[in-house]
Parts: structure tokens; sequence; C-alpha cells
């Protein structure tokens, strides 16, 4: 298990379990969207889970393919997790512009 904090952009594996009737569930991929402060804080971190298929959803935004995890954040799925407890394991780091067109994605819902 790794310690390490994690950090906006982030993209790694954890636990989704449980879930409701509408979420991801399981070990998937996510990005971490919370700061590094935060996360420290606190012990949560606020993610999306990715999925490796588009389903032309509108709240979508699309890894590149040069990452070691390809795929689309939802974004309209975020999460406040325990990342020690759902034993967050980073695999890469999202660029920067694929971050801002998340949040700008979530300001649409949450302005």
């Amino acid at each position: 298990m790794n310690n390490a904090v994690p950090k906006k952009g982030d993209i790694g594996f954890l636990d989704f379990n449980p879930k409701s009737r509408v979420e991801q569930a399981g070990h998937r991929p996510c990005i971490i969207l919370s700061p590094e402060s935060f996360n420290y804080a606190t012990g949560l971190a606020i993610v999306c889970p990715i999925r490796t298929r588009s389903g032309d959803w509108p709240f979508e935004v699309a890894l590149p393919p040069r990452l070691n995890i390809t795929g689309y954040i939802l974004t309209d799925q975020l999460r406040s997790i325990d990342w020690r407890a759902k034993n967050f394991n980073k695999r890469d780091e999202a660029p920067e512009e694929v971050l801002e067109s998340c949040l700008d994605l979530i300001h649409t819902f949450l302005p």
C-alpha cells in the first residue's frame, strides 16, 4: 500500500465499494481533484471514477492515450473517499488541460 498523500491530478486505482445503484463500483481507476493540503489535513480526497469506454455522456473528460491509464473521467460522479482505507495507488498524473476540463464541467452543475 502506498501512503503518499495524493495530489490534485494524480490518477490511480482505489476500491469504490460500497456504491449506490448508479455509481461505478469495484477496484477501478480514478482522478484526484482535491489539493494535497486538503487530502493531508482530512485523510479524504475528492475523486471522480474513470471508465474505459465512452458513453457519449456530456460530463465525460477523455484522458490522453499517452498516459498509463486511459479512459473517460466521469465528472458527475464526484466522491469524497478515505484514500488510505480505499488503498489509493497512484499510477500517473493528468495533464493540466484535463484537470481544467474536469473542473469546468463540474462548475456547470456545482457553480
